[in-house]
């Protein structure tokens, strides 16, 4: 089990995937190999947060959380295929804000 909230729960995005698919078999995961390398950093370091709490370390697997999310999607009896046209998805918002001229194209905000 690895616990929420430490260090050594950085995940690669490619990691929660898998990790993903072995809930969800029915998904294919793909990895773009033409890709270039993404530069950005996504560590957080909890080393702050645990002296600040040393006996509050949260205890939720990934696993759980994916089992957790499984278990709310069926009971919610979720079924939109087009759900990623949502205007909830971030990249659907980056997008609209591109188009309406309120961020540049490296994502900051126009004066």
């Amino acid at each position: 089990t690895i616990n929420v909230g430490k260090n050594e729960n950085n995940f690669q995005i490619k990691d929660l995937a898998y990790a993903v698919k072995e809930f969800f078999p029915e998904i294919e995961v793909t990895i773009n190999s033409n890709a270039l390398p993404d530069k950005r950093s996504y560590k957080v370091d909890f080393s702050l947060f645990s002296s600040l709490a040393e006996n509050y370390i949260p205890q939720k697997s990934i696993e759980a959380t994916i089992n957790d999310i499984k278990s709310t999607l069926i009971k919610m009896n979720f079924n939109d295929p087009n759900f990623r046209e949502s205007n909830l998805i971030r990249l659907q918002k980056l997008n609209y804000l591109i188009n309406q001229k309120k961020i540049n194209n490296n994502l900051e905000w126009i004066e």
